[in-house]
């Protein structure tokens, strides 16, 4: 595996007009239609207490906060592949199902999100800048630096499908490991 770190080569550019913009009601309505509407309040990224562990046992450690985004891996979701990559051995060994990813509910919360990623691509960004910038804001004044990665159980090329994350949020440190040998 390799480790990318993403850093924005633009700081400070307005690129608005890149933003994927929805309404509160657009974006509530599409997120209990692909996340399920029993779910209060879902979300993309994981940080905070009862999230990640790695995440949680990293908390503040050299003045970062960081946040996550687990995918169904592989061919799981039934929806494509979000690990080009991936071996038979790499699938079969994935980390998808230690710690809390051991739970079906967290299963099949995987499993919706990645539906919507790759049914409706636009909401989901949408939903993504939304969690970042809240996630960032929240961050900030815990006086930490934000980091996120994307791929915690997939291997999107990010920079690729969504440049704009990296040049609207030059404040985030984005990181990621990877299998492709060209990234």
């Amino acid at each position: 595996f390799r480790r990318v770190l993403f850093r924005s080569p633009v700081i400070g550019q307005n690129i608005s007009s890149h933003r994927v913009l929805l309404t509160q009601t657009e974006l509530r309505k599409l997120t209990n239609k692909f996340l399920g509407g029993s779910i209060s309040h879902p979300r993309l990224l994981t940080y905070g207490a009862g999230g990640n562990i790695k995440i949680e046992k990293g908390a503040g450690f050299s003045g970062y906060r960081a946040a996550i985004m687990h995918l169904a891996p592989y061919i799981q979701a039934g929806v494509g592949n979000v690990c080009p990559f991936a071996s038979a051995q790499c699938a079969k060994l994935c980390l998808n199902t230690s710690n809390n990813g051991r739970y079906k509910r967290v299963q099949e919360s995987r499993i919706r999100r990645t539906r919507w990623f790759m049914k409706d691509r636009h909401s989901f960004l949408a939903m993504l800048f939304r969690e970042i910038t809240a996630f960032s804001r929240d961050t900030r004044m815990l006086h930490l630096k934000p980091a996120v990665r994307l791929n915690g159980t997939s291997d999107i090329r990010w920079e690729a499908i969504a440049p704009q994350l990296f040049t609207n949020f030059p404040e985030v440190q984005f990181y990621d490991y990877t299998k492709n040998p060209k990234r």
